[in-house]
């Protein structure tokens, strides 16, 4: 890799995991940029509507549907345990069943996911200055 070489941030490695993220950034820290932003700008709207539809609504095809396109996007940026957190989630409302464990396991998917917002804000950072 040149100057344009990619950081890590080796404190938060238990929190996110951004290897795959600069695999397929090939040490291109502007397209590494590029894909947190988007994630950044796309994951807490819906997260909050996951939020809605779990705690305000019965329409588990949507809570489903919704749970799933999170999961996309945490398979790129891997957020410790999002993946399975929400694929349970997703099965969960799938089977349209259990709503109280739906709302815990939603709990631990927003404070984890709150708790991963600043740590990519620092690597989006620390990236930008690389390009």
């Amino acid at each position: 890799m040149n100057g344009e070489e990619l950081t890590t941030q080796a404190n938060d490695e238990s929190l996110i995991d951004f290897s795959f993220l600069y695999e397929i950034s090939y040490g291109d820290a502007s397209c590494f940029v590029e894909i947190i932003d988007i994630f950044l700008t796309s994951v807490p709207d819906a997260v909050r509507k996951l939020h809605d539809l779990i705690h305000d609504t019965d329409d588990w095809e949507e809570t489903s549907r919704q749970a799933h396109f999170i999961k996309s996007s945490v398979s790129v940026v891997k957020v410790r345990d999002m993946y399975d957190t929400l694929g349970l989630i997703e099965k969960l409302a799938k089977e349209k069943r259990d709503k109280d464990e739906m709302v815990r396991l939603f709990g631990t998917v927003e404070a984890t996911l709150n708790e991963s917002y600043p740590v990519l804000e620092a690597e989006k950072v620390k990236n930008v200055a690389l390009m």
